[in-house]
């Protein structure tokens, strides 16, 4: 499946910005919208407005933080006239995404091996498990 990101732009220079896996059901979608005066923010533009595919994907995590790369910029230049209400990215992939660089940035440190006075070892991310082991408690109780 391919993936873009797109965006919509209607004679009054008002912008919307998206991402589809089936961009030509969603640009329909777009215009039902905008006649019925639905509930996506794309309902404050007027018909009829051009579609220009702005990126294409073949990974849909790729295009997620594209989107957000591509609002931000479009919010910058266009500021009110940029409807879109929320924000691509959910704060739940924003934190996946910070845990991940993260563990990237601190992957050595993570998994630097620690040696217990079981005779055990453990890593810094596991200590607390390791503590709770069997072999930890029964060298704890002799």
């Amino acid at each position: 499946m391919e993936w873009v990101i797109y965006l919509l732009k209607d004679t009054n220079n008002k912008y919307y910005v998206g991402k589809s896996g089936g961009i030509k059901s969603r640009i329909s979608k777009h215009r039902h919208i905008i006649k019925n005066k639905g509930s996506c923010s794309s309902r404050g533009l007027t018909l009829p407005f051009e579609c220009e595919i702005v990126e294409r994907f073949n990974n849909k995590a790729e295009m997620d933080t594209a989107e957000q790369r591509h609002y931000d910029l479009l919010k910058a230049q266009h500021g009110e006239n940029l409807l879109n209400i929320n924000r691509p990215l959910n704060p739940a992939s924003q934190y996946i995404e910070k845990q991940r660089h993260y563990y990237n940035q601190h992957h050595a440190e993570l998994n630097k091996k620690y040696d217990c006075e079981c005779g055990g070892k453990y890593t810094k991310q596991h200590k607390a498990r390791h503590e709770q082991s069997n072999n930890h408690k029964v060298f704890l109780l002799k």
